[in-house]
């Protein structure tokens, strides 16, 4: 049982790791969009 709630805590762990990822990677691609838009201007 507790075997399994670490491994459930573990993939929480790494679910939110990777979403807060993928927030950092699209917060920097709209910024890159910007910047190519200023430029375009």
């Amino acid at each position: 049982l507790r075997a399994a709630a670490a491994a459930v805590k573990h993939e929480d762990d790494r679910r939110l790791f990777h979403n807060a990822a993928l927030r950092k990677r699209r917060k920097e691609g709209v910024e890159h969009v910007d910047s190519v838009k200023r430029l375009n201007k």
